[in-house]
């Protein structure tokens, strides 16, 4: 953390700094807490026969359940009011990189209430999703900092930290795998149920009558033969 802020590895106070990264986490112990949450920690020893300790981590998955429960909330309470939303508001609300702007907002308004939920928790889910995606990302830089400092690179830790990044280029791969599958499968249902829609449409709103299987059905008051 003190590597990407410019400051003395060993340093207690990472000072002030503008980077994305302070912005994500303001102290190195914010990161730290991150990182044991979705990759887990490990007690390393430099002398012989010594006990391995290791924390199990978790993954990207709670995290990304957690910030998704958090914007459907946040989110909810901005889409059922009836103020014009603060930037800062906005902002709580999007993912990196993108901007909801007051026009979704009011859009989202105007939809029935079913409807509404729907669409919060799409936006919610994207915004965990690429939130978290984006600390992943940045948790990875640390470590691989972290990785080039001379007395790390000399150390035990080394072909640790050579694991950790390749566990979270793995976590990354299988959120976004995980995203592509489930908005493939939704795309494919809403397009079935659309062209369904437009048939109906096209009939007036009307399905033709089927023959019955009866062999010998009533026609003019008497049985068919």
């Amino acid at each position: 953390y003190n590597i990407e802020q410019g400051h003395d590895p060993t340093s207690g106070d990472p000072g002030q700094s503008n980077t994305r990264v302070a912005q994500v986490w303001q102290t190195p112990a914010d990161a730290v807490d991150y990182a044991r949450a979705v990759l887990g920690d490990v007690k390393i020893e430099t002398k012989n026969n010594a006990d391995r300790l290791a924390l199990p981590g978790h993954g990207l998955g709670p995290k990304i359940e957690q910030d998704r429960q958090t914007g459907i909330t946040a989110l909810s309470s901005l889409v059922n009011g009836n103020t014009t939303p603060t930037p800062d508001e906005l902002a709580k609300v999007s993912a990196p990189g993108t901007q909801l702007n007051r026009d979704v907002v009011e859009t989202i308004r105007r939809l029935q209430p079913q409807e509404r939920a729907v669409v919060v928790g799409k936006l919610s889910a994207e915004q965990a999703t690429a939130a978290n995606v984006e600390r992943a990302m940045m948790l990875r830089r640390l470590l691989l900092a972290g990785y080039q400092e001379p007395h790390v690179f000399a150390s035990a830790a080394g072909p640790e930290i050579q694991r950790m990044v390749a566990v979270i280029d793995r976590e990354i791969d299988q959120v976004l795998y995980e995203t592509r599958v489930r908005r493939e499968l939704f795309a494919n249902t809403a397009g079935t149920v659309l062209e369904l829609g437009g048939k109906i449409d096209g009939q007036g709103g009307s399905v033709p009558g089927q023959r019955p299987n009866d062999a010998h059905p009533v026609e003019n008051g008497a049985t068919a033969q």
